[in-house]
């Protein structure tokens, strides 16, 4: 300790740009009177309020210099409903000085338009969605034209959002968007962007022809990112060769698009500078397969000397016997969120000498979906073979149970590192009694999650009183849940039995207008401070606040 109390305090700031807000503000400034010095003083703070207790909130709004902060980050998602009107009570933007990134999630538009009445010169990020579909949706790009920003995240499914004039001086460097374009919008967003280095297009679809673009080229450009495309071979050329200055490309695209030798032929000719190709591709195949052998044939595009000797890009291709169809990804697996098959539901062939699936090359992946009873079924043994899970970074992982089978815990921490998820939804096909049979196999999956913070029940197919059950196995450690619910006395048993919750969502709510404005009486009187939102009488989702909460 008294090594570190003496280092410059250039150090010490560094040392706290790799610490996150909570230990900064709730730890580190308390181990002597030097750090909590130090901590009024610093002032790159990157404040996240996503999924944060309430009582943390009020506490760190508190103790927060507005002058220090660099980074803010505010949701009205499912576990913090109406946090983004409550901060705004609290502070207006202006007071932010030094803010330079500002991540709004959920924002309701009214809120939005009221943080940006007044120019906000030095922000430099901007992410947002919206809680539904804004009015004046002008408004949303006028901003750019009055910034300095230069990353620009837009998550929207709006079909028209894209409607309205580009800003033609535009500074952005990062561009991200969720929406379909027409191939003119593309060129309007490229040519108004002489400063964009980075496009990435999440669920691109590009709605009309190529026959009345501009020949221009957008050399400034060096990355881009194609998420969910429905992009044919046609439009994938015609986008590249405006983009021939490309260093790094990711697809992810449907059939047609899993062809080696179409892709030689682009980086060849049009992508002579692209350094990194990642992609994944699926699609239905037209032959028999039925061992490794067979699936070679899919991937042989990918095997010429231009793909193994010179780019050295390796690619692997995993067939589906049920469904009768393949993916293709690039190695190592970019595809963040996977479905995973048992070994005897699937076939898997490499370009890649003695592949094996290990940690590198499944590194990225974070999101896993897993029918927990086939997977069993069919792989009743544990993988002897590995040492160590190769899934290590997954964060979020999503259980399908017809029948929970005796060792199912233990079968999944072997290539899963279950210390690692944070966020675990569990959809049980099967009747409560059954269920019960397996409350002790089922805490223990819970104790073997010890940093899962969101636990998710999905619909029963039996509707049968399970609110008990639930509450008899959701760990304290969760503090985030979300269930189906058909009352509101299940509802008042959930708040009255787990007390360290911070956030609730109740769905399928199927009570009248008057008990459910009772129920809601009924919380805020028992729990002072929380705050809720309703959306369309399908789901409620409620922030709790509670003084034991910390």
């Amino acid at each position: 300790m008294s090594n570190l109390d003496t280092l410059p305090i250039e150090i010490i700031y560094q040392i706290l740009t790799n610490l996150d807000q909570e230990t900064i503000l709730f730890q580190f400034g308390y181990v002597c009177k030097r750090f909590y010095s130090i901590i009024q003083t610093y002032n790159r703070y990157k404040l996240n309020f996503q999924s944060i207790s309430k009582i943390k909130f009020h506490i760190l709004c508190q103790r927060i210099r507005l002058e220090n902060i660099i980074s803010l980050t505010l949701s009205n998602d499912q576990q913090t409903p109406e946090q983004i009107k409550l901060f705004l009570s609290k502070f207006q933007i202006e007071q932010f000085t030094r803010l330079q990134s500002l991540t709004l999630i959920q924002i309701d538009e009214d809120d939005f338009h009221r943080i940006f009445q007044s120019n906000q010169s030095n922000l430099q990020s901007l992410t947002f969605s919206f809680s539904q579909e804004p009015v004046l949706q002008s408004k949303i790009f006028s901003i750019l034209s009055s910034s300095n920003i230069r990353t620009f995240h837009f998550d929207t499914t709006l079909p028209k959002i894209i409607d309205f004039p580009w800003p033609k001086q535009s500074r952005i460097q990062t561009l991200h968007l969720s929406t379909s374009l027409s191939f003119q919008q593309v060129q309007m967003i490229l040519s108004c962007s002489k400063q964009l280095k980075k496009l990435v297009l999440n669920d691109c679809y590009i709605n009309e022809s190529i026959e009345n673009a501009t020949i221009d080229i957008y050399p400034q450009v060096l990355s881009l990112t194609l998420h969910d495309t429905e992009l044919d071979r046609n439009g994938c050329e015609f986008i590249l060769s405006k983009l021939p200055s490309l260093e790094y490309f990711y697809i992810m695209g449907g059939d047609g698009l899993a062809d080696g030798s179409f892709w030689e032929k682009i980086i060849k000719t049009i992508l002579l500078n692209l350094k990194t190709f990642e992609f994944a591709f699926w699609g239905d195949t037209n032959i028999p397969i039925e061992n490794s052998n067979d699936l070679e044939s899919a991937v042989v595009s990918f095997r010429t000397s231009f793909w193994l000797e010179e780019k050295h890009w390796y690619a692997v291709c995993y067939y589906f016997r049920q469904m009768d169809n393949y993916s293709i990804y690039s190695l190592p697996i970019s595809k963040s969120n996977i479905n995973f098959y048992s070994n005897k539901e699937k076939i898997l062939y490499s370009t890649r000498p003695n592949w094996t699936v290990n940690s590198l090359m499944v590194n990225k992946v974070r999101d896993m979906t897993i029918n927990l009873t086939k997977l069993m079924n069919l792989d009743n043994k544990v993988i002897d073979s590995l040492t160590y899970p190769y899934f290590r970074k997954l964060n979020k992982l999503n259980l399908s149970v017809e029948t929970w089978t005796l060792g199912s815990t233990d079968y999944l921490s072997v290539f899963i590192n279950l210390f690692s998820i944070v966020e675990l939804s569990l959809t049980f096909d099967c009747r409560t009694e059954h269920i019960f049979d397996s409350i002790d196999d089922i805490k223990y999956l819970f104790r073997q999650t010890s940093h899962l913070r969101c636990l998710t029940f999905y619909n029963y197919n039996y509707r049968i009183d399970h609110t008990r059950m639930i509450c008899s196995i959701v760990p304290d450690h969760v503090r985030s849940l979300r269930l189906p619910v058909w009352n509101t006395d299940e509802m008042r048993m959930i708040i009255e039995h787990l007390p360290f919750l911070t956030s609730v969502r109740f769905d399928n709510m199927d009570e009248s207008e008057n008990l459910l404005e009772e129920f809601i009486s009924w919380i805020l009187e028992k729990r002072k401070g929380s705050s809720y939102r309703i959306h369309r009488n399908q789901y409620l989702n409620i922030w709790l606040f509670d003084q034991r909460i910390k």
